[in-house]
Protein backbone atom coordinates (compact mmCIF):
# COMPACT_ATOMS: atom_id res chain seq x y z
CA UNK A 1 0.00 0.00 0.00
CA UNK A 2 1.41 3.37 -1.06
CA UNK A 3 1.36 6.41 1.16
CA UNK A 4 -0.36 8.70 -1.34
CA UNK A 5 -3.81 7.89 -2.64
CA UNK A 6 -4.81 9.71 -5.84
CA UNK A 7 -7.83 9.33 -8.05
CA UNK A 8 -9.49 11.44 -10.69
CA UNK A 9 -12.92 10.98 -12.26
CA UNK A 10 -14.63 13.01 -14.97
CA UNK A 11 -18.45 13.27 -14.98
CA UNK A 12 -20.03 14.36 -18.27
CA UNK A 13 -23.10 15.73 -16.53
CA UNK A 14 -22.62 18.31 -15.02
CA UNK A 15 -19.18 18.38 -16.74
CA UNK A 16 -16.92 18.32 -13.69
CA UNK A 17 -13.75 16.50 -12.69
CA UNK A 18 -13.37 15.16 -9.16
CA UNK A 19 -9.84 14.80 -7.83
CA UNK A 20 -8.90 12.89 -4.69
CA UNK A 21 -5.53 13.36 -2.99
CA UNK A 22 -4.95 11.77 0.41
CA UNK A 23 -1.86 10.95 2.46
CA UNK A 24 -2.34 7.59 4.15
CA UNK A 25 -0.58 6.56 7.37
CA UNK A 26 0.12 10.12 8.42
CA UNK A 27 -0.95 11.86 11.57
CA UNK A 28 -0.01 15.28 12.74
CA UNK A 29 -2.04 17.77 10.78
CA UNK A 30 -5.70 18.70 10.75
CA UNK A 31 -6.26 17.35 7.26
CA UNK A 32 -4.38 14.81 5.21
CA UNK A 33 -6.13 15.27 1.92
CA UNK A 34 -9.10 16.49 -0.04
CA UNK A 35 -11.70 15.83 -2.67
CA UNK A 36 -11.83 18.75 -5.10
CA UNK A 37 -14.41 19.34 -7.81
CA UNK A 38 -13.22 21.29 -10.86
CA UNK A 39 -15.42 22.66 -13.64
CA UNK A 40 -15.01 20.81 -16.94
CA UNK A 41 -12.30 18.38 -17.84
CA UNK A 42 -8.87 18.84 -16.27
CA UNK A 43 -6.27 20.24 -18.68
CA UNK A 44 -2.61 20.47 -17.77
CA UNK A 45 -1.95 23.53 -19.90
CA UNK A 46 -4.89 25.57 -18.56
CA UNK A 47 -5.96 26.92 -15.19
CA UNK A 48 -8.69 24.73 -13.74
CA UNK A 49 -11.52 26.40 -11.81
CA UNK A 50 -12.27 24.81 -8.44
CA UNK A 51 -15.97 24.82 -7.56
CA UNK A 52 -16.01 22.68 -4.38
CA UNK A 53 -13.53 21.23 -1.89
CA UNK A 54 -13.98 18.82 0.99
CA UNK A 55 -11.06 18.35 3.37
CA UNK A 56 -10.42 14.85 4.73
CA UNK A 57 -9.11 14.42 8.24
CA UNK A 58 -6.06 12.31 9.04
CA UNK A 59 -6.26 8.73 10.23
CA UNK A 60 -8.69 7.39 7.62
CA UNK A 61 -8.15 4.01 6.02
CA UNK A 62 -8.04 3.62 2.24
CA UNK A 63 -11.56 2.16 2.36
CA UNK A 64 -12.88 5.13 4.36
CA UNK A 65 -11.26 7.60 1.96
CA UNK A 66 -12.80 5.87 -1.06
CA UNK A 67 -16.23 5.92 0.64
CA UNK A 68 -15.91 9.69 1.13
CA UNK A 69 -14.82 10.16 -2.50
CA UNK A 70 -17.76 8.07 -3.74
CA UNK A 71 -20.15 10.00 -1.50
CA UNK A 72 -19.03 13.29 -3.06
CA UNK A 73 -19.58 11.76 -6.52
CA UNK A 74 -23.06 10.68 -5.45
CA UNK A 75 -23.85 14.08 -3.94
CA UNK A 76 -22.82 15.85 -7.16
CA UNK A 77 -24.96 13.50 -9.27
CA UNK A 78 -27.97 14.00 -6.99
CA UNK A 79 -27.55 17.78 -6.89
CA UNK A 80 -26.83 17.89 -3.14
CA UNK A 81 -23.60 19.73 -3.92
CA UNK A 82 -24.09 22.64 -6.29
CA UNK A 83 -21.13 22.75 -8.65
CA UNK A 84 -22.72 24.52 -11.63
CA UNK A 85 -22.32 28.29 -11.75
Amino acid sequence: MGDLLRKSEYMELPSVTLVLNYRLNFDGERSCGSVVVYNGQMKDDEENFESYMELLECGLSEEEVMKRFNRVISDVREGKIDVVF
